[in-house]
């Protein structure tokens, strides 16, 4: 994540800073971040049927997948809006290895997708 702050920075030196030193799109980058990593939690707690979490679970397995790919999408359009190839790249290899992670972990456990 942080070469993609690194490339991302050198193409923005231009934009105005808010009072807190924050450039508009290093607050983007933050929040795209953020939902990347939310969908990443939405599709875990489906994966780890054992987990504490799940007790919160109320629309079931298709709303969760449904909302984990809604956070996933809504960060891929915002992340294209920066127009910074080298970040969308950097972002899409992390996205990459996330579901890689899930798949290997998932071979280890049992299914319980329906």
């Amino acid at each position: 994540m942080s070469k993609a702050t690194q490339s991302f920075l050198t193409d923005r030196a231009s934009e105005s800073r808010d009072p807190t030193g924050i450039l508009p799109s290093q607050r983007m980058l933050a929040e795209i971040t953020e939902m990347i990593h939310m969908g990443y939690l939405v599709h875990n707690t489906i994966l780890t049927p054992d987990s504490d979490e799940n007790d919160d679970l109320i629309y079931g397995n298709k709303m969760a997948i449904l909302t984990g790919d809604f956070l996933l999408a809504t960060a891929s359009l915002e992340l294209a809006k920066l127009h910074n190839t080298k970040t969308v790249e950097l972002i899409s290899e992390a996205i990459a290895d996330i579901s890689e992670g899930a798949f290997l972990q998932m071979d280890n456990s049992p299914s319980v997708l329906p």
